[in-house]
């Protein structure tokens, strides 16, 4: 039994019960329910008993389901599905139905605004408990002005939820990111936005910046998207993170090698980076220039490098003392800013032209006095030109790209491709999808391992990789033939960009299909070289020894021309074993055109099929039909564009830019690609878990075999 209050008066429990107050403390209290009974204190010693049954009565009161005159008299669970069947409630919820719930908040979207929701669930709280300051940044009225200090959001709530809400690792559903925002509302933070006026900014801004995704469809009909390589490249720039750590010219550091940069495939191969500033000018590769000696010289190359003063230059100090530095660098940096050129003599009066010399030096930076800008400015200075025997070399004319870019600096920005396959599921089960991702070469590595400087840019469960590679290439020669227009927040000015691809990264199998090359089973088993050959011969004592030896180096022209054998000895007859063959002899399969090489055949067998009462066409024509059924399929287009894209990256070994129709087109993807070169091997699945894994595996299987495993065990984990 409970104890009862003291007090007589009967009216004490239907007093209004907004908030009472103990008139002795002044401490708030609960509030009281008057149609409950009242409970006191048990300290209270003449306080009087009230039976639990009462107490009980008043609990189960609203929950009880009150029977009419009419259902006592039939059965109780026809007059329920009735109830139901008329949407009645049988009993009253506290909360609303998440259907009722659902439909509400869609109602109230379409509406342009779901701050009218009812807040609390409809329970009326003290005014002190409400927020009842206005949010002006909930309603910001769009587009957002440049002048804003978080543009293009309305307000750093906008870009802190936007962030929020669009990772990619973390994706919220509509229910969970209101769940979010009635979270963050309830500890008291202003300036909320709703959730319609962050999707109203979301969709503001990607009408101003645009979508990185596009639509893809390849020659065999299969649709796919791709993530623009521009749009991904110049965030490198924008972002003070990257932008701070990058490295925009290679670096001669002698026999050190720490960064991507340090090769000799940036120093010597590939294009060099196409401008320099130095004391605000900007001066471009092949052009002709002025030193401050006046003698005259075109820049073949800018690059980064120590030299010791008194020393031979080609010889590089890897850790030089404090010396000179190029325009742009910071003064705590201890690499001179040189620069490898080809020097040409000075004016000759008899006869009056230029003549290259044999002999390239190196010159600094510091050392740059006039730029082909200044030199043109003075007409007479260029009318002499180049001699017969100098003019195969060099041209005295601005670079094409000087025009492009208006006067704003000009970066070169090479790029590490990698594709493979992963699984697209998060469990176990494997969900073979094919992936390509890139990462900023300028970048030091121990960036380039981290996710954040990763660039996802294309995937697919369906897609072949060859034809996502083909996507890959046409979008980064779009963004070099166009340029990129990107902020460098470094400099605080705009800058172009020219992205080229270095090399291209992935397992075995899979750099071998990007070579064109049938893999590590077949006779050829390299896909660098033709090292190899048949098993015949590799089991006499010179073709073991040959084995050892590093075989001719591929070539793409030489790949592309055993695939096009390919297709011509697809149109005759007995095609199916010719190619086999042709495969075993080479080591060439590609896997872009095998379904058209497929296709080719099996028409050729239907056409070629001898039986009683059909008539075998003659070989010319068969050959014509094969031939018309290929130019239906490539619509048009040329036969190169049918096979690997890859081996449309040129071996040659400086990138030239040509004028067509006013606008600049680099001769291919990355001129100084051998696809056949460029596919360094993957370490950890060719030694770790290649060799290493092999081997390990034999020893275990020897050592339990001669029952010695459990010594070995032993043995192994006494080693420190």
């Amino acid at each position: 039994m409970l104890p009862a209050s003291e007090t007589e008066d009967p009216d004490y429990c239907n007093q209004d019960p907004t908030v009472w107050q103990d008139s002795g403390d002044h401490q708030a209290g609960m509030a009281i329910d008057p149609a409950s009974p009242a409970v006191h204190s048990q300290d209270d010693p003449t306080a009087q008993e009230i039976p639990i049954s009462d107490l009980w009565k008043e609990y189960y009161r609203d929950r009880v389901y009150e029977i009419s005159e009419q259902e006592r008299h039939g059965d109780i669970f026809d007059a329920l599905v009735d109830s139901l069947a008329k949407g009645e409630h049988l009993f009253q919820p506290h909360l609303k139905s998440f259907n009722e719930e659902i439909e509400d908040h869609h109602g109230h979207e379409d509406e342009g605004d779901d701050s009218d929701l009812d807040q609390d669930f409809g329970t009326a709280l003290p005014e002190a408990m409400s927020d009842a300051t206005p949010n002006p940044f909930s309603r910001a009225k769009l587009p957002v002005q440049e002048n804003c200090p978080c543009f293009p959001f309305p307000s750093k709530a906008h870009f802190i939820m936007s962030l929020l809400f669009g990772s990619a690792r973390l994706p919220f559903s509509d229910i969970q990111k209101k769940a979010v925002l009635d979270w963050a509302r309830e500890l008291g933070v202003q300036d909320l936005p709703s959730l319609h006026a962050l999707k109203k900014c979301q969709d503001e801004i990607e009408k101003r910046v645009g979508h990185p995704t596009k639509q893809v469809k390849s020659m065999n009909g299969n649709v796919f998207y791709i993530n623009n390589i521009g749009k991904a490249i110049v965030k490198d720039y924008a972002n003070p993170l990257t932008c701070y750590a990058m490295e925009d010219y290679p670096e001669d550091a002698g026999s050190c090698m720490l960064q991507v940069f340090n090769g000799e495939k940036m120093l010597l191969e590939v294009p060099s980076p196409p401008a320099a500033r130095v004391e605000g000018k900007i001066y471009f590769i092949d052009e002709l220039l002025q030193e401050r000696s006046g003698t005259y010289f075109i820049p073949e190359h800018f690059f980064y490098a120590s030299y010791r003063a008194s020393s031979d230059p080609s010889e590089p100090e890897s850790a030089a003392p404090s010396v000179e530095m190029e325009a742009g660098q910071s003064e705590s940096a201890s690499s001179l800013g040189g620069k490898s050129f080809m020097l040409l003599a000075e004016r000759l009066k008899e006869p009056a032209s230029f003549i290259v010399n044999d002999e390239q030096v190196i010159i600094p930076t510091s050392e740059f006095s006039r730029s082909f800008e200044d030199i043109s400015a003075n007409p007479g200075e260029l009318q002499c030109g180049l001699t017969e025997s100098s003019a195969h070399f060099a041209k005295i004319e601005a670079n094409p790209l000087r025009a492009k870019p208006q006067g704003h600096m000009v970066h070169a920005v090479p790029l590490i491709v990698f594709m493979d396959d992963v699984s697209g599921n998060v469990s176990k089960q494997w969900n073979k999808h094919h992936t390509i991702y890139m990462s900023n070469v300028n970048l030091p590595r121990e960036m380039l391992e981290k996710e954040f400087c990763i660039r996802f840019v294309t995937g697919s469960p369906h897609v072949t990789p060859m034809e996502l590679m083909q996507a890959m290439k046409d979008s980064i020669c779009k963004a070099a033939e166009s340029g990129i227009v990107a902020w460098d927040c470094k400099e605080n000015e705009e800058v172009m960009l020219i992205p080229y691809a270095l090399f291209f990264l992935g397992d075995n199998p899979m750099q071998a299909e990007m070579c064109s090359h049938a893999g590590l089973n077949c006779n050829y088993f390299c896909r660098t070289c033709n090292v190899g050959g048949t098993k015949v011969h590799q089991e006499t004592e010179a073709g073991h020894s040959a084995v050892f030896v590093p075989g001719t180096l591929r070539t793409p022209e030489k790949t592309a021309s055993h695939i096009y054998d390919q297709f011509g000895t697809a149109c005759q007859s007995g095609a199916t074993d010719k190619i086999k063959n042709a495969v075993s002899t080479t080591g060439i399969s590609d896997s872009t055109t095998a379904s058209i090489i497929g296709t080719l055949v099996e028409m050729g067998k239907k056409l070629q099929k001898r039986g009683a009462g059909i008539h075998v066409k003659p070989e010319g024509e068969v050959w014509a039909a094969l031939e018309k059924e290929l130019n239906d399929y490539l619509e048009e287009c040329l036969l190169k564009s049918a096979i690997n894209p890859l081996l449309g990256l040129k071996g040659d070994r400086f990138l030239k830019f040509v004028v067509s129709s006013g606008s600049l087109i680099p001769e291919l993807l990355g001129a100084g690609t051998n696809i056949h070169l460029d596919t360094p091997t993957e370490i950890v699945h060719t030694i770790l878990l290649g060799v290493v894994k092999y081997f390990w595996g034999q020893t275990t299987f020897l050592l339990e075999k001669a029952k010695l495993l459990g010594l070995f065990q032993i043995r192994l984990e006494s080693i420190d």
